[in-house]
């Protein structure tokens, strides 16, 4: 038969229980949170980068065609000054410097179309991108307005059962009550553990001796020998 002190620290430590429980969502909820926040972040930097990226690529290619019409106008202009000229040598000459000019046209053309296929695929990109990330951002904001009203609830329930733990703690011998608060103060709801029939302790799993076992067996809670946990026999 359980005695009265016993079963008084056991209802102590099944409300240190629901309050661990709780402590660890109010650490790991918003941590899962904070991850998937960090991830919408990430998402809406790399789209802000394609955004530049877009910007860039297009300033390249306004300053490319600048270059390109003031190349052509320089072709025409050496094409008008080809006729005008007196010696074979001289009309050669200034057929090359056509010709070169005619080759960097052709490169800056070249340039510029590769630029524009970049610049319209991230055009068209940008829209799905944008669009999806503008949805991730409303789901994120309906989980954190949920996840304020979860913790508001756990807090309200912390403040419960710790009313609770206070009101239950009265009862406790006082003798019991201290030696399972400096237990509960450096292991928690392992404070008070049970041992098998068989004598082995589930806060250390090492075997207890004879005496303590018998005394785990009468029903009451007692220091493990080896962990020095309270440990007590479930009925």
């Amino acid at each position: 038969m359980m005695d009265d002190a016993l079963k008084e620290l056991l209802a102590l430590r099944d409300i240190d229980e629901k309050m661990v429980r709780i402590r660890k969502n109010l650490k790991d909820k918003p941590a899962r949170l904070g991850s998937q926040k960090r991830e919408v972040d990430t998402a809406e930097q790399g789209l802000a980068g394609v955004r530049d990226q877009v910007k860039q690529l297009q300033q390249i290619v306004d300053r490319k065609n600048v270059a390109l019409r003031a190349a052509e106008d320089d072709v025409n202009k050496l094409s008008i000054q080809l006729n005008a000229l007196k010696t074979n040598e001289e009309y050669q000459t200034m057929q090359r410097q056509i010709e070169a000019k005619k080759g960097e046209i052709s490169g800056i053309e070249d340039e510029v179309l590769e630029s524009m296929e970049v610049v319209e695929k991230a055009k068209i990109d940008l829209p799905g991108r944008e669009a999806k990330l503008k949805q991730e951002r409303q789901l994120l904001a309906g989980k954190e307005e949920d996840l304020t009203a979860e913790l508001d609830t756990m807090r309200k329930q912390m403040e419960d059962l710790e009313a609770e733990w206070q009101a239950k703690s009265e009862a406790v011998d006082s003798q019991a009550l201290a030696r399972y608060e400096t237990l509960r103060s450096s292991l928690g709801h392992t404070a008070l553990v049970a041992v098998s029939p068989e004598g082995i302790c589930q806060g250390c799993y090492t075997k207890v001796t004879s005496n303590v076992l018998n005394t785990a067996v009468a029903g009451r809670s007692i220091d493990c020998n080896n962990c020095h946990r309270l440990i007590y026999l479930p009925s």
